[in-house]
């Protein structure tokens, strides 16, 4: 178990006032309820390219668009101002942010400090994975920051958080994140599946006997909580969204390499395809998913 007395305590959502903004900062919020965060919402413009900043109106018209923005922002969260904490009297705090210039890489020097402890962001696409999230700007943050990040599809509906899929192929790292994602999943009461997919045969003995090995790393969790399943497939891609199908899953949890964040995604065990037809949210995660606590 982690010892850092970090905790999820403050979430960020970026929004461009699209709906799928609106269904992202609906899964921020009910995060937050169950780890009393505070919620930060933000938007990040850019400038017209002939704008001169020795213009006098250059500062004036920056002051206009910053208001502009925070007036929208204040649109976007006021849904929320009756919303509380669970077990708690207390509102949930949720600010406003309106950043000008390269706020991706603002994004990733705060969550560098430790600023924010998750990023939740929507996603819009209509094919691929690749597409729906790692050729937009979406991709940029998940790959720019150094927190967790869940990217949740335009066609998302947040109906709770019950059961968290995580595919693991035998990473080095698996006993931490499983868990990390205990942590998290405790305060849904939710079940975590721990899938691997084998596509050949002749390793099947091999990798049910590492299974069993990770598997007997959490002989204290009860099986109710945590559940350890190999399926065979034709490929990983179609082993998981078969898997997705039969099982409804909530969250997919998905644990980069320590190679190209990009080039892992789309040649792992995680099908970029799949996972987005399947609608569900991706948790991109992080090193600092090894600090999380519940507060």
């Amino acid at each position: 178990m982690a010892n850092s007395e970090q905790k999820i305590a403050n979430i960020l959502v970026p929004v461009d006032y699209s709906a799928t903004s609106k269904v992202a900062l609906d899964y921020a919020v009910a995060i937050a309820k169950k780890f009393h965060a505070k919620v930060t919402v933000m938007h990040g413009f850019g400038l017209p390219a002939d704008w001169v900043i020795s213009d006098p109106r250059f500062h004036k018209n920056i002051e206009e668009i910053e208001t502009e923005n925070y007036a929208k922002l204040e649109e976007v969260i006021r849904p929320y101002k009756a919303v509380g904490y669970e077990d708690s009297a207390d509102a949930l705090v949720i600010e406003k942010l309106v950043v000008l210039g390269m706020w991706v890489e603002k994004i990733a020097e705060a969550t560098e400090k430790g600023e924010y402890d998750l990023v939740v962001m929507g996603t819009k696409g209509v094919s691929g994975l690749d597409e729906v999230i790692f050729g937009s700007v979406a991709g940029q943050v998940a790959e720019a920051v150094h927190c967790p990040t869940l990217a949740v599809p335009a066609e998302a509906e947040f109906k709770g958080i019950k059961q968290i899929l995580y595919a693991t192929n035998f990473d080095e790292r698996d006993i931490v994140v499983i868990d990390e994602l205990l942590e998290f999943a405790h305060s849904f009461d939710a079940d975590i599946i721990c899938l691997h997919v084998n596509t050949d045969k002749d390793k099947l003995a091999k990798d049910l006997n590492q299974l069993t090995s990770l598997e007997e790393q959490f002989w204290f969790t009860p099986f109710s909580k945590l559940q350890f399943e190999l399926v065979q497939g034709q490929s990983v891609e179609k082993g998981i969204d078969r898997y997705i199908h039969e099982n409804q899953p909530n969250i997919i949890a998905v644990l980069p390499q320590e190679r190209s964040f990009l080039e892992n995604l789309f040649h792992s065990s995680i099908s970029r395809k799949m996972a987005y037809h399947s609608k569900l949210p991706v948790l991109i995660l992080k090193s600092k998913l090894k600090n999380m606590k519940v507060k």
